[in-house]
């Protein structure tokens, strides 16, 4: 039987077999109200199943004000960054069973008003610069009971878009799939 256990250790090693990780449940007294996201135009992310809610920022802020529990994601199709990022956030999200909530920052639906209370909100993770603090995707941020507990913008240190095709290596998707976990986990506590 051990020998048995090892070859399939050996052969879901060379598969690359990942070893299922405990779900992390994010229990939220705010339901957010959105549909199933169309992700087809993130160009790296495999098709399948992934864990995207689309919603509006305005909806976004209902987490905050309402103090709600949650993970906000915030980005655009064709953000070389968003682009690198969704695949790995999504197969965080998978693994952990977490539901993520899109919001696409150049939705019609967004208004200026929006994004202006929304600022509020997210001033701490907001970048500073000469001009003033800006908002900056891709940005995802934990909450927990309407409090920021966690964020991640961009990608992991030492990675930088070299060309149009130009990846993240295993480790550091490794890396950046283990930072978005650890942010579910903040959210859940």
């Amino acid at each position: 039987m051990k020998k048995r256990l090892a070859a399939l250790a050996v052969f879901c090693a060379l598969l690359g077999c990942s070893s299922k990780i405990e779900p992390i449940v994010i229990d939220s007294t705010v339901e957010l109200h959105g549909e199933k996201a169309d992700m087809g135009g993130y160009y790296w992310l495999e098709e399948g199943d992934h864990p995207f809610i689309e919603i509006s920022v305005a909806e976004s802020i209902r987490l905050f004000e309402e103090g709600g529990s949650g993970m906000l994601y915030y980005g655009y199709v064709g953000c070389p960054f968003c682009e690198r990022a969704v695949p790995e956030l999504s197969k965080a999200a998978l693994a952990a069973e977490v539901t993520v909530y899109y919001i696409d920052v150049y939705s019609p639906v967004n208004t200026y008003d929006d994004y202006q209370v929304l600022f509020q909100y997210i001033d701490p993770v907001m970048v500073e610069t000469e001009k003033g603090k800006a908002f900056k995707v891709p940005l995802v941020i934990a909450v927990n009971d309407g409090e920021i507990v966690g964020s991640q913008l961009a990608l992991v240190d030492g990675y930088t878009i070299e060309s149009e095709d130009s990846q993240m290596n295993a480790s550091q998707k490794k890396e950046l799939q283990n930072i978005y976990l650890d942010l579910f986990r903040k959210a859940a506590e």
